[in-house]
């Protein structure tokens, strides 16, 4: 369908919107016979499946979908199809890595306290 990296990364507790394109080596728009449909396979750190990674939302026309992680790291592995012709199919695999945020390097700014004797407020 596209022609982007197959691997994308994704933080714990987000939304994204993916959009999968059915295109012609040239670039131009191809059609699809029927709508696309997406599913979706979890596995956690650990390599072990699980269904609690993410949830899977498409949109009305299925040529885009939202993926909303939740608290467990891992990778979700989604697969988009279409029938592009009377006898053949498009698809496309792409995964999702699920991670946590990273760390903040950069200290946040704090108050500074004073202490003073008889000071008007």
């Amino acid at each position: 369908m596209t022609t982007e990296p197959e691997q994308f990364v994704q933080h714990l507790h987000t939304r994204k919107v993916y959009h999968a394109d059915h295109l012609h080596i040239d670039g131009s728009d191809l059609p699809t016979l029927a709508q696309p449909q997406w599913s979706m396979t979890h596995v956690d750190a650990a390599g072990n499946p699980t269904a609690s990674i993410a949830t899977l939302e498409t949109s009305v026309d299925g040529f885009s979908a939202r993926l909303t992680t939740h608290h467990l790291p891992g990778i979700v592995t989604l697969t988009v199809s279409a029938p592009v012709g009377p006898t053949s199919m498009a698809s496309k695999v792409f995964e999702v890595s699920v991670e946590a945020h990273p760390a903040v390097t950069t200290p946040s700014p704090t108050f500074h306290i004073t202490q003073t004797r008889n000071s008007p407020i």
